[in-house]
């Protein structure tokens, strides 16, 4: 799965601190599996590795020459893991799913991954039936990803013939989630090959689905913004963007020429660094914290929030 937002979503220096890192690593070898789980949320990588980045790992039994290369890595793990594992529960993947070729010849190489696991709701929603995101009131949607085909014989398999469920290397990753529902409060449609396209013909598939509701609070350049929990809470900033992405936002009686850039905005760790840990947080949107993104047009601040 892949993740989307239309907002810079600060994952990594932000939530790094408030999840447990999680770390797989699988020493080289065609049939070893990689496997990464979370007990509890979706997965997130944060990084991975398949090569070798010091002397010990996966060192067992090895001679010296196959492990001093310690500058062996083959580029584009890290998209392979996150495009198979992200928003997932629980993942397997084997190196041979990250390349065919291989980065250092002669190097016992190992595949590692660094991941946290965020808290989600996980959804699964078979072929052919209708698939319903909501949230609380005053909460809108955030996909983590979608992916939409078939990946084990068990799921959406009942009293399906064996030869529609019998392809399990079958599946897409789909932003067309992502798109529907983002930022709304429900998102209800029918998952079918029409909306999704048909990633295997002749296989009965379904639609997995990590989410999250959040805070989604636009404020506008001037104005004072309060971001609050629940008692017992506290704030968590997923992102904020300060700038200005349309025409009619923050727009009432302003003339035309200070709402007509739209391609002026900047991500900000401002907010995060302000609120993140309290339970309340209130704070003036104005240039003199922000910076000027743009000069001359009028801008709003956009933050996505959970409360923890």
């Amino acid at each position: 799965m892949q993740l989307f937002t239309p907002l810079t979503i600060l994952l990594i220096p932000i939530l790094a601190p408030l999840f447990s890192a999680q770390r797989a690593t699988t020493c080289e070898g065609r049939l070893n599996v990689h496997h990464l789980k979370c007990d509890s949320g979706v997965i997130s990588v944060r990084g991975a590795l398949y090569g070798r980045a010091d002397t010990t790992t996966c060192s067992e039994g090895r001679p010296p020459r196959q492990l001093s290369n310690t500058a062996c890595s083959h580029k584009g793990t890290m998209d392979v893991v996150s495009r198979r594992c992200n928003g997932k529960k629980e993942c397997e993947i084997n190196e041979r799913d990250v390349t065919k070729r291989d980065p250092c010849r002669g190097t016992h190489k190992y595949l590692e991954t660094n991941y946290t696991c965020l808290p989600a709701t996980h959804l699964i929603v078979c072929e052919n039936s209708l698939a319903h995101l909501s949230c609380y009131d005053g909460q809108v949607i955030f996909v983590y990803g979608a992916d939409y085909g078939r990946r084990d014989t068990t799921t959406c398999a009942y009293r399906r013939p064996t030869g529609q469920t019998k392809n399990t290397l079958c599946f897409r990753s789909t932003k067309t989630v992502a798109d529907r529902c983002n930022w709304k409060n429900s998102c209800t449609f029918k998952v079918e090959n029409r909306l999704f396209g048909d990633p295997c013909r002749g296989t009965y598939k379904y639609l997995e689905v990590a989410y999250r509701c959040e805070f989604y609070v636009v404020s506008c350049e001037h104005s004072r913004v309060q971001l609050y929990c629940e008692e017992g809470q506290v704030i968590n900033v997923y992102g904020a963007d300060y700038g200005r992405r349309d025409t009619t936002t923050c727009a009432y009686k302003r003339p035309s020429d200070q709402t007509k850039n739209t391609l002026c905005f900047s991500a900000t760790t401002k907010v995060a660094d302000r609120c993140n840990g309290r339970n309340s947080c209130t704070f003036k949107v104005e240039n003199s914290l922000f910076g000027d993104p743009c000069v001359g047009t009028y801008k709003y601040l956009e933050v996505a929030y959970v409360c923890e």
